[in-house]
Parts: structure tokens; C-alpha cells; sequence
């Protein structure tokens, strides 16, 4: 089922909350690659380089949101190579935190400015 969710273009949410572009909703179901079982990615160029995920809050995310996506983002670190660092003007790709109904995001490195809910 293809839904508006504030993004550019129709996606795709696959179990729920995870959006699929086309070009991942093309890998998840298309007939000429197949996923492997547990793989959430087989795309390196939807891998974050060298493991670092830049980010921003948008103003209207509250106190409590940011606090809360601060200690997500410890734990990730604690537990795998991820590093999440602050967005600077320099950096095109990033995920911007937003306040939206529902919890959704994208699988990887998308380019340019990512929501995540």
C-alpha cells in the first residue's frame, strides 16, 4: 500500500513503519533480487560511510523526544561501530528527528535529508 507520509514521492511502509522508496520496496519485492533472510540491506550505497549517521532535532521535537533519542543513540553506539554526530552545513545526508503521528524511518542512507518519526 503506497502512503502520504510528508516525504517526497509515494512510500511504501513495510511492517508498519519502515519506508521503502522505490528503489528498496524494488529489492524487498522484486522479482530480480531476492533478500536474504534477517539482511535489512543488501545496497552498500544505503550504507552510512564509515558508519557515521549525522543528525538533527527539528525545533518543534520536545525536551522530553530529544532526551529520549539521545540515550537511543548511546545505546546504538555502546553496541555496534554506529556514531551519530551532530548535522553541520557540510554534510548533505543526515536524519532529521521529527514529532509526526506514528514511528517510521527509512532503512539506511537514503541522501539528502531523511525524516525519521
Amino acid at each position: 500500500m503506497f502512503v502520504d507520509n510528508h516525504l517526497e514521492g509515494s512510500s511504501v511502509f513495510y511492517n508498519g513503519d519502515i519506508v521503502l522508496d522505490k528503489k528498496a520496496a524494488d529489492m524487498m519485492y522484486g522479482t530480480t533480487s531476492r533478500r536474504r533472510k534477517r539482511a535489512t540491506t543488501r545496497m552498500k550505497d544505503r550504507l552510512w560511510k564509515k558508519g557515521v549517521v549525522y543528525y538533527q532535532f527539528d525545533p518543534s521535537l520536545s525536551r522530553l523526544a530529544r532526551k529520549a533519542v539521545k540515550q537511543a543513540m548511546e545505546h546504538i553506539f555502546n553496541k555496534t561501530c554506529v556514531v551519530f554526530k551532530k548535522k553541520r552545513k557540510k554534510n548533505p545526508d543526515y536524519v532529521r528527528f521529527i514529532s509526526e503521528p506514528g514511528c517510521w524511518s527509512n532503512v539506511g542512507r537514503v541522501g539528502g535529508l531523511q525524516n525519521l518519526s
